[in-house]
């Protein structure tokens, strides 16, 4: 996906004016806050090689009765820009970052009414070395490997370090 491939318009065309958009700690709530997330923060800043790997899709209904797709999926890119969307105010570091991600969007019709979007915070600082391979409970990019791949990664990688001291 190319940054300038993307506007809200094209991308957002049937919104509901109650739609919100929900990236954990940052996203908007209404029509101009999304438009105004979308321009300004979340797909004009893409880093330019930033890359989409499919790897799950589940298509429903949630609790409520409300059509759900919930996608699951491997995002890839080089943190060479400020991702403010998802690593506010953190300088570029070059570094190349895997973490897999889960959206979760619901419709009204034929109208998007809400998105969310999930990913390890964690895993992701990691990668960038924000934080140290030595920070307890953090993955960095064993995580991504192991969404791509399960036989790649051992489990209970965690538990068995903390277990070793």
């Amino acid at each position: 996906m190319s940054s300038k491939d993307c506007s809200f318009s094209s991308k957002r065309a049937t919104a509901l004016l109650q739609l919100w958009e929900g990236h954990a700690a940052t996203g908007g709530a209404g029509k101009e806050a999304l438009q105004a997330f979308y321009h300004n923060t979340f797909i004009s800043k893409m880093p330019g090689n930033m890359s989409l790997e499919p790897l799950e899709r589940t298509v429903g209904k949630d609790a409520h009765g409300v059509d759900t797709v919930v996608d699951e999926f491997m995002v890839s890119f080089t943190h060479s820009t400020m991702v403010d969307w998802m690593l506010p105010g953190i300088e570029p570091t070059s570094k190349q970052v895997s973490v897999p991600f889960i959206v979760v969007v619901k419709f009204k019709g034929d109208k998007l009414s809400a998105e969310r979007i999930y990913w390890d915070q964690a895993t992701v600082l990691r990668q960038i070395g924000v934080l140290q391979p030595t920070t307890p409970a953090t993955t960095g990019g064993d995580q991504a490997k192991k969404m791509a791949d399960f036989g790649s990664v051992p489990s209970n990688g965690l538990i068995n370090a903390a277990a070793q001291g």
